[in-house]
Parts: structure tokens; C-alpha cells; sequence
């Protein structure tokens, strides 16, 4: 089986990480789908006001649920601490030692993989799914990906998809009013919306 592995922060789920989902389905086609979000990011600060851990799983469950071929994981919100990548992948192949694995990644974080604690070992242990985060990034991914390719042996996707453009800080800040509202509805599910709404995530007012 082809277990493909995405995670993050997912703070919030938006429709940007949805497109992602949607296109590992038809263009990759594993036999499933593992939405994993992190504990704690090594290279982030979650935002004042940021759901809980358990909350961000819920709120996952309400991006993916009802896409074909997800599973919500809580392995690194179990597990707590900093959510190591390599970590994740040498427990996955103790759960499933005869899958092969397959680890979502954006632009960003393709041309600072170097920088992933045991990135060898990653790079042995699964194939990467490029998605381009940002116009015009065709060129510095297929680089990157030569590269590592030729470094390290590197086995590569890139998916070539036409980036969706969305930021989470950007969502977070129209939550607050810093920028308008429409911005937050037009990039979040309506679920997803209201119980970010509901729960007064992200605003200084309300927690």
C-alpha cells in the first residue's frame, strides 16, 4: 500500500490544504491519506489564541472527514513534544511495515529540507510529493529537487500542481478584523468557519 503522509500546524484547516488533499487523490492515488497535525512544529509559534491540540484535531476532522481516502492521525498530538518528521516516519513503518510512504511538502519547505532534523533518513525512508506554494516556483523546485536527487538519492514528485495561494496569518489576522472578515469566509469551509467562530480562536476578545 502507498501511505501518503501530510501534516502541519492545520491552525486553521483552510482550502489551500484541502486543494492539496484533492490532488494527491488525482494525480498520486495512494491508498490513503494521513492528515497529521503537529503537536508543536519545530520551526513555528502557534499563534495567541490557538486552538488546543485536541481542538486542532477536530477542526481537521472537519476539513478532511468527508474527503475519500483521509485519516485523521492524533500520532504526534499523542505523543507530544516537538513533532520531528523523522519521528512520525520511523513509527508509521512499525504500524505499517509494508507500505511505502509517500511525505507531502511545500515550496518552503523542499528548498530548506537540508535543515529537517535526520533529512537522510527521511529521504531513505519516503518519496516526496512536491506542491509549489507560490507562482513562479517551477524552476527553484526542479533545482531543489536535482539536487537532492543527485546528493542523496532522492525519490521525487513534483506534482506541478498551480498553487494555491493561502496564508494562515493572513486568515488568523482577518479573524481579528486587523483585515476584512470576507477574507476568512472565502478561505474557510463554513464548519470550519463556525467553529473557529464559535470557539473565539485567534481573537483577544474572546478567549
Amino acid at each position: 500500500m502507498i501511505t501518503a503522509i501530510y501534516g502541519g500546524s492545520f491552525n486553521p484547516p483552510h482550502k489551500g490544504h484541502q486543494s492539496v488533499v484533492r490532488l494527491l487523490n488525482e494525480t498520486v492515488r495512494p491508498d490513503r491519506i494521513l492528515i497529521i497535525p503537529a503537536f508543536m512544529a519545530p520551526l513555528k509559534t502557534l499563534a495567541d489564541n490557538s486552538p488546543t491540540p485536541a481542538e486542532r484535531m477536530e477542526l481537521c476532522h472537519l476539513a478532511f472527514d468527508h474527503i475519500p481516502g483521509t485519516e485523521v492521525s492524533d500520532i504526534e498530538i499523542t505523543r507530544a513534544g516537538t513533532s520531528y518528521t523523522i519521528d512520525t516516519l520511523e513509527t508509521l513503518a512499525k504500524l505499517y511495515p509494508d507500505d511505502s510512504f509517500l511525505l507531502t511538502v511545500g515550496t518552503d519547505q523542499l528548498l530548506a529540507f537540508r535543515n529537517w532534523r535526520r533529512f537522510k533518513d527521511i529521504l531513505a525512508m519516503a518519496e516526496l510529493a512536491v506542491f509549489s506554494r507560490r507562482k513562479g516556483d517551477g524552476e527553484a523546485l526542479r533545482r531543489a529537487a536535482e539536487e537532492l536527487t543527485a546528493s542523496y538519492g532522492a525519490r521525487i514528485r513534483l506534482i506541478g500542481n498551480e498553487p494555491v495561494v493561502i496564508s494562515s496569518d493572513e486568515i488568523r489576522r482577518a479573524i481579528r478584523g486587523q483585515i476584512p472578515r470576507t477574507i476568512a469566509g472565502r478561505y474557510l469551509d463554513p464548519a470550519i468557519r463556525d467553529y473557529v467562530w464559535r470557539n473565539g480562536f485567534y481573537r483577544d476578545d474572546e478567549r
